[in-house]
């Protein structure tokens, strides 16, 4: 039996039925911190700010084997050793040479804590749909905060019109995680997006049928975007690796 809740984001009262605070459009639940087990608001999550640097302690204390001499090296050092450019189309690009071989590596990054992770070996999750398969990585320790990891979300529209889990949501924040937090301008959308978005998922949120236009109109067409770049962007990256 649903009954009044105070949203932990803005202490606003609703129905604990809800996952979307009509007043504030944020998830109104707590949920535990992924490193202490304490309370931790949706909007904060995966980490405390105080607990972020002791994970990354655990992630950079993992080690990788360079695909040609197979030399190990921990994440610590190749974050210390990293080389970051910016390329044509506005991307950063992190690179690692290993000391011993030369070998030079385009770096990619791990989906939940963001840090530098290693192209080759990583565990992942693939998205699937009807046209596009996107692979999802992660560290080992992030890989067993997977499902933690499907819950976070800062699409609020896109949760609002669809749902928390829904594969239109994992696909946008894969775009989001993937392509739009390297480069600048991605940064600066993102950062508008989630000022001006929680007042329009709390009117999606009231009104039903506007919820289906936005999902069915909106929404589904920048998903299908998304993955056609996605795809597009994968395979240059798999062409420029093989050469």
């Amino acid at each position: 039996m649903p009954e009044l809740i105070t949203c932990a984001e803005c202490g606003k009262q609703l129905s604990s039925s809800l996952n979307c605070c009509p007043h504030c459009g944020q998830n109104p639940h707590l949920t535990k911190c992924d490193f202490c087990g304490k309370q931790i608001k949706h909007s904060e999550i995966p980490f405390h700010k105080s607990c972020e640097q002791s994970w990354q302690e655990v992630v950079f204390s993992e080690s990788f084997c360079c695909r040609v001499c197979h030399k190990e090296f921990t994440y610590g050092y190749a974050n210390q050793h990293k080389e970051t450019r910016v390329s044509c189309d506005d991307f950063e690009q992190t690179y690692f040479r290993c000391p011993e071989c030369g070998e030079h590596t385009q770096m990619t990054h791990c989906s939940y804590c963001k840090t530098i992770l290693y192209p080759y070996g990583y565990k992942k999750i693939t998205v699937q749909s009807r046209n596009a398969l996107t692979d999802i990585p992660f560290h080992d320790s992030c890989f067993s905060k997977r499902k933690q990891y499907v819950k976070q979300s800062s699409c609020f529209i896109a949760t609002a019109a669809c749902s928390e889990n829904s594969l239109e949501v994992i696909t946008l924040r894969a775009f989001r995680d993937e392509y739009l937090l390297l480069t600048l301008i991605g940064r600066r959308f993102i950062t508008i997006y989630e000022q001006v978005s929680p007042p329009l998922a709390k009117y999606i949120t009231q009104y039903p049928i506007f919820r289906s236009i936005i999902k069915y109109c909106v929404i589904k067409p920048i998903c299908a975007v998304a993955k056609t770049f996605m795809m597009i962007r994968k395979n240059n990256l798999t062409n420029t690796i093989s050469k």
